[in-house]
């Protein structure tokens, strides 16, 4: 399958990594200028690590209003999002085979937003997990082909990502199988937006002893 990845530092190793495994074909990749090492694990940057792979690669700025004009994919089956920090339009997905997906790491609807691993901890929620859902106009909400919970055991920040990061890199075979066969997961339940978290929510974080 031929693969567009949107992706960050981060759980965009796991997934770049993940869909090499597979051998799957990434055609270009799509990520952000950092300005400097991962802030909360040791992890190579995703460019380099694409680069690395002769993979081509294209780096946003932070705050590119414009970054669509400099975007030109090639010829692709599919889209795949693994964090992203703009939304991705649909004249970049909607004519490909199978379209645009996003891997979001929370159960949705729960932890819709930026930082659903935070709050699950922040939440002191026993389970927490991922979703892939389709792209739509709309940040989390699009049709779910796949889930899965895990129990959160970690008891900081950085452990509880990369748990569940490399839970993610483990599935991505039974992703694509979903993908690809068009399988749904009907969900019920309020979708829950919970915004970036401020000082203070890390500040009690870390009195919980999880930051």
């Amino acid at each position: 399958m031929k693969i567009g990845l949107f992706a960050l530092t981060g759980l965009g190793n796991f997934v770049f990594r993940g869909l090499q495994e597979l051998n799957e074909d990434i055609c270009i990749l799509i990520t952000r200028k950092e300005p400097g090492p991962y802030p909360h694990f040791n992890i190579p940057n995703l460019a380099k690590v694409a680069r690395n792979s002769n993979v081509d690669t294209i780096e946003l700025e932070h705050n590119d209003i414009n970054w669509t004009s400099k975007v030109v994919v090639p010829e692709l089956d599919m889209v795949l999002v693994a964090t992203f920090h703009y939304k991705i339009p649909e004249h970049l997905y909607k004519n490909l085979q199978f379209r645009g997906y996003n891997i979001h790491p929370s159960i949705l609807p729960n932890h819709c937003g930026p930082s659903p691993v935070f709050w699950a901890l922040f939440n002191k929620d026993k389970d927490y997990g991922f979703s892939v859902h389709e792209l739509t106009n709309k940040f989390d909400k699009g049709t779910i082909v796949y889930q899965k919970k895990i129990p959160l055991e970690a008891n900081t920040l950085d452990k509880a990502c990369v748990v569940l990061y490399k839970t993610i890199r483990k599935e991505l075979k039974n992703i694509l199988y979903n993908i690809k066969e068009g399988i749904k997961i009907p969900i019920t339940g309020k979708y829950i937006y919970e915004p970036r978290p401020t000082e203070l929510d890390f500040l009690y974080l870390n009195s919980l002893g999880k930051h």
